[in-house]
């Protein structure tokens, strides 16, 4: 008689609003819009708020699928605390395994392109180069090579 009957379902979120902010600035307290589904309903879109009174909850993103809870009589939806992508010890649990496996990896092979400049770093050296020592054969040297490796390389501006 006074008992809630709570049906499972699956909620999107689609949008994320922060309703305040503690006075010290650091603890915000969010709702959340989102696209709920339960198994033989029509989809609609819900208002969930932030989770209170726990410690463990990882406030979900914009895109991401949770498992949710809603009175069959009110309407009331509410986050299911039982989902672990809703469990800040399993974000915990799940970066520190990803960040092992990252440091436990091979490093990555330079990108030659990250390493070679820009046609405008390029374009820059050799104006400065024209103009601050012009007469200079090793200036006059860098410059042709600058200009050969442009030609060859990669199309750009002509200097």
């Amino acid at each position: 008689m006074f008992g809630k009957t709570w049906l499972s379902g699956e909620a999107t979120i689609v949008a994320v609003n922060i309703k305040r902010v503690s006075g010290d600035g650091l603890t915000p307290t969010r709702e959340f819009a989102a696209d709920l589904r339960i198994a033989g309903r029509e989809p609609v879109r819900v208002r969930l708020d932030e989770a209170r009174w726990t410690a463990d909850f990882w406030p979900p993103s914009v895109g991401d699928v949770v498992n949710v809870l809603q009175d069959e009589k009110s309407g009331a939806v509410k986050f299911d605390m039982k989902d672990p992508r809703l469990s800040v010890k399993h974000h915990d649990d799940s970066r520190g395994g990803s960040f092992a496996a990252t440091l436990a990896a091979a490093p990555a092979a330079a990108d030659p392109a990250a390493t070679q400049p820009s046609q405008e770093q390029l374009a820059a050296l050799i104006a400065n180069a024209q103009v601050l020592q012009a007469n200079d054969p090793a200036t006059a040297a860098l410059r042709d090579s600058i200009l050969k490796a442009m030609k060859d390389g990669q199309a750009g501006p002509s200097v």
